[in-house]
């Protein structure tokens, strides 16, 4: 009876496959709920998961694919260099043969290097795409409910576990190490999404437009160390066998492992930063960097884009300077210009006689379900409800944003009065 040899797994690869299950299953809980919410950072914190988690899968398969092809091409040139021995010049022959069989199985490992190369590089830039997609979206619904911050406490408590068991059972595989490092970077982001949530939700603050952008730098941060692992694993040849991705913390930790960003540039450049000479290079070109931040990103409040359905109103100081077309327009930065956007090639709507918070048909045989205004005619005996609902578009924005502090009152309350 044949025995067919299986494919074993090092406790790298297990702790890959873990961490990638993981992390898929958290982003998409966090899916599922931040799209019943329609809670933007939530859903663009599952398309993080999502990515991280897909590049660890595609890492643990597509090695065990290039290995299983590649044991089947060795015992086949085994066979065939056995084979041809047992010609009178075997030994010449075999030799030659063994040589080929080498360079071959060389020059499809160089390939399984630049396709598991391009491979990763595809599905990092998907799913980018979604996550850049989902961003840009508009919020419709305030999220009230405490359901998606447990969701996201769970997410956090998950990653906590396994970063904990990979320590305690795998902790002298290098892998694992860079695995506890991305786990632990999914985790402070989650720990960020769960206390904006928490904040958004009890009222206090407005919290989705500023984990909108913690996402962004998260995403950021994540993505430049990804492409960096993967460009540097494909040099060294790795991606045949198993690329080692790379997320340092921002932060440092109290263990004695090297999976922090310090540890990180001191492998990177050679030099060490705990050392005096480290401190004050750091020193000097530390707020030099934190300025040009800070001063690009003050200045970065100066561009305004206006879509071609929407003309913008320029207010310098306060005062309407003029009005923007469609593109992209550079201001002054904030306090000193301000750019209010109106859609005036849309046909807007108002209702009058009758306030509803939803958009629907005024039928004269169904309940309108909101507040309605009755007017007295004739001698004041008669109670008449006239239901109106006005379609208007702004033609002069100059004149529109100028005449009054609050056109469209001025507009709903002559409706009124006609």
């Amino acid at each position: 009876m044949k025995k067919t040899k299986c494919l074993s797994l090092t406790r790298g690869q297990q702790a890959t496959l873990l961490a990638a299950l993981c992390t898929l299953g958290i982003g998409a809980l966090l899916f599922v709920f931040g799209t019943t919410a329609a809670f933007l950072p939530l859903r663009m914190g599952a398309w993080l998961h999502f990515t991280v988690g897909a590049l660890l899968l595609l890492n643990f398969l597509w090695p065990l694919a290039c290995r299983s092809v590649a044991e089947k091409q060795a015992i086949a040139k085994e066979r065939l260099i056995a084979a041809s021995a047992q010609d009178e010049n075997g030994a010449e022959k075999g030799g030659r043969r063994g040589r080929a069989a080498f360079r071959m199985r060389a020059g499809f490992l160089r390939w399984c290097n630049l396709i598991g190369l391009l491979l990763e590089l595809a599905v990092l830039a998907a799913l980018a795409y979604f996550f850049l997609r989902t961003s840009l979206a508009k919020q419709s619904v305030v999220l009230y409910s405490y359901l998606p911050v447990l969701i996201v406490v769970a997410g956090f408590a998950a990653l906590l576990i396994l970063a904990k068991a990979l320590r305690h059972f795998m902790a002298q595989e290098r892998e694992t190490l860079a695995l506890v490092a991305i786990l632990d970077v999914l985790r402070f982001n989650l720990l960020l999404l769960a206390v904006g949530m928490v904040i958004h939700v009890t009222a206090l603050f407005d919290m989705s437009a500023v984990l909108r952008i913690v996402e962004y730098v998260v995403a950021l941060y994540c993505a430049i160390f990804l492409v960096i692992s993967l460009i540097s694993g494909f040099l060294r040849g790795a991606c045949s066998s198993g690329v080692r991705l790379f997320i340092p913390r921002p932060f440092s930790k109290r263990e004695d492992d090297e999976e922090d960003l310090i540890s990180y540039l001191e492998r990177s450049t050679g030099m060490t930063l705990r050392s005096l000479f480290g401190i004050k290079i750091a020193r000097k070109i530390l707020p030099i960097v934190c300025c040009v931040v800070v001063v690009g990103f003050w200045l970065s409040t100066g561009i305004a884009q206006v879509e071609t359905y929407e003309r913008g109103a320029l207010y310098r100081l306060g005062r309407c300077e003029k009005i923007l077309e469609p593109g992209v327009h550079l201001t002054l930065p904030w306090p000193f210009d301000k750019v209010e956007l109106y859609e005036t090639e849309k046909v807007q709507e108002m209702v009058v006689g009758y306030e509803n918070s939803e958009r629907t048909d005024l039928l004269w045989d169904e309940s309108h379900g909101g507040t309605e205004y009755k007017l007295l005619l004739g001698d004041g005996n008669e109670l008449v409800s006239i239901n109106l609902r006005i379609k208007y578009k702004i033609d002069d924005l100059y004149e529109y944003v100028t005449c009054s502090a609050e056109p469209a009152e001025v507009l709903n309350a002559k409706a009124y009065s006609i």
